[in-house]
């Protein structure tokens, strides 16, 4: 098996158009990275790991403002969220902020979520938020 280590890959055509190829399927490498994560103790306002967040408003129960450092393109890059349990051990979930339009929850430079209970009754402040964010940069 071979072995490439290095520090820098630079594209030839242009220094950012690296491609891979998986059998016939070829695909843009820089496409397939996060641009941006976040793991968010609402418990204690604690940021406990992130890449490219400037800053997270906690604006209430369930209810945070993940901030970029360097914005996306455009509010049409793509965000899982995942969550896991309170600290009674109950399931929740995370999505865009419900009662706000996409244009304001969902804009190049923050995206804004919640986290409610799997059964949906109410919303939960929870200690493991996660977001990560696929998509062009600014």
């Amino acid at each position: 098996m071979s072995e490439i280590i290095t520090d820098k890959l630079t594209g030839k055509t242009s220094a950012g158009d690296v491609t891979i190829t998986a059998g016939s399927t070829t695909m843009q490498l820089q496409q397939g990275v996060a641009k941006s994560f976040l793991n968010f103790d609402q418990s204690d306002n604690g940021v406990d790991g992130s890449l490219n967040v400037s800053s997270v408003t906690d604006n209430g129960v369930s209810d945070i403002t993940n901030n970029f450092v360097n914005s996306f393109a455009d509010d049409h890059y793509s965000t899982c969220g995942f969550s896991g349990f309170d600290s009674g051990g109950q399931n929740t979930w995370i999505s865009g902020h419900q009662s706000l339009p996409i244009g304001t929850w969902k804009q190049s430079g923050l995206m804004r979520a919640q986290a409610s209970y799997a059964n949906a009754t109410r919303n939960a402040d929870i200690n493991d938020f996660n977001l990560i964010h696929f998509g062009d940069l600014a």
